[in-house]
């Protein structure tokens, strides 16, 4: 062995037989505890919240965008049909 084990060894032989106590047991528990990666805090409701307000707001703004898509067509087709409307369905637009 070299001389470096050996003085740590020698160091370290009285602190082998020795047993802790309660308090230093405590003590030595919580000091790991506070050196272990904390949980995150942000919990599995949270995302799925967050995730829901995300779906919410992708499917609104592509509602919104689907439906002035449509709404302009739209337009454009009921002045095309009523240029070319028959005298019955014009008469069922008057109403």
């Amino acid at each position: 062995m070299n001389s470096k084990d050996k003085d740590l060894e020698k160091l370290l032989k009285p602190l082998k037989d020795l047993n802790p106590n309660d308090l230093q047991m405590q003590q030595w528990q919580r000091a790991v505890k506070n050196q272990l990666p904390q949980p995150k805090r942000f919990s599995f409701d949270m995302k799925w919240a967050f995730q829901l307000v995300a779906a919410t707001l992708v499917g609104v703004v592509i509602g919104a965008l689907l439906f002035k898509n449509t709404s302009d067509s739209s337009a454009q087709t009921v002045q095309i049909s009523l240029s070319d409307a028959t005298f019955e369905r014009s008469h069922d637009n008057l109403d």
